[in-house]
């Protein structure tokens, strides 16, 4: 095959190009980073909608396991697909100002930073219509998390009940413009507030369920409209860095995961393991323009073995993420020795 030109590259794989350039040449205290909760990378939202208004699942960690349950209350739906960029993106502008309660105008900030749309004050139908309903989902949401560890007795203090994720809210309604829903002065402060129980346990560094892992926000909103592969990302880089960190503490460093268990980590119910890896190494071979240094890819099965995914420390423990930030937040949440 000959070299492809510049003409006939497509206009993802040129983003992807840039992408790569930015980060070699960029400053890394410039970086803009997005932070996502450790529980929501263990256990994703649906990628579709579900009829069931309760799901959990029973994740086995170094020292213990962990039980997530999401619910939502009365008949309201659970969060979905995009919802959880959505969450992250909340969860993100509150984690990096330390502020439990964000307004309407942060929220909206989704529409232009992820949907390539006119700021949410200057639009109504449709576009408003989608947002509205997305924030319902999050904010009829329930989280219930229960931390075991492996000597089968249970920490209470690590544990909290099922609780609402946002405490309180003044929003617009879901079928009007959001412009002309401020025309009283009492009415600009549309806001959401983080519940306090929430709050706390996803932003908290000491516990091993609360420690919230920082991804590369530009990279990251390639995949904005793919879930999968957002996720799937999302896993590569937060395990990198545990392989090598784990290299450096005495470990290989390296972790072979059947297929199937890939697909659990995602949520993805995919009939056809086939198109599902197809997927899966495409995704790599992107990241690799981006992010040539990553050590990621997947063992070819057989008849009788499934494919594996090798997860290797960087090229040189070169990280999206500047080192700094990852080793402050994993040592304080228990994930590495802490040094002295």
């Amino acid at each position: 095959m000959g070299t492809i030109t510049q003409s006939e590259l497509t206009t993802r794989q040129k983003k992807l190009i840039e992408l790569g350039d930015q980060r070699h040449f960029a400053d890394f205290k410039q970086q803009e980073l997005i932070y996502v909760p450790k529980p929501l990378l263990l256990f994703p939202f649906p990628f579709k909608p579900v009829t069931e208004q309760s799901i959990f699942k029973i994740v086995p960690l170094h020292k213990g396991k962990v039980t997530i349950q999401y619910s939502t209350i009365g008949k309201g739906q659970l969060p979905f697909g995009k919802d959880m960029v959505q969450f992250v993106h909340l969860f993100s502008f509150a984690f990096l100002k330390n502020q439990q309660t964000l307004l309407f105008d942060t929220i909206a900030s989704f529409t232009t930073d992820y949907e390539h749309r006119r700021p949410m004050g200057r639009i109504g139908g449709k576009d408003n219509v989608e947002l509205m309903q997305r924030i319902a989902r999050l904010r009829d949401l329930r989280i219930m998390l229960q931390y075991e560890e492996s000597t089968a007795t249970v920490d209470q203090g690590k544990n909290f009940p099922d609780v609402q994720v946002i405490e309180s809210w003044r929003l617009p309604k879901e079928t009007t413009n959001y412009q002309v829903q401020k025309k009283r002065p009492e009415e600009e402060s549309f806001y959401l507030r983080f519940d306090d129980s929430i709050w706390n346990a996803l932003r908290k560094r000491k516990d091993p369920l609360g420690d919230p892992v920082p991804l590369w926000a530009p990279l990251m909103r390639m995949y904005q409209n793919n879930p999968k592969a957002w996720n799937f990302v999302a896993h590569i880089c937060w395990r990198s860095f545990t392989a090598e960190k784990a290299m450096r503490y005495g470990s290989s460093g390296i972790s072979e995961i059947p297929l199937s268990e890939v697909s659990e980590w995602l949520g993805a119910q995919d009939s056809n393991p086939t198109r599902f890896k197809a997927t899966l190494d495409d995704v790599l071979d992107e990241l690799k323009v981006v992010w040539h240094e990553h050590r990621c890819s997947f063992r070819a099965g057989t008849p009788y073995r499934e494919p594996k995914l090798i997860i290797q420390p960087p090229k040189d423990g070169v990280h999206l993420v500047r080192p700094r930030q990852f080793t402050l937040l994993f040592q304080g949440a228990g994930f590495l020795p802490q040094k002295g």
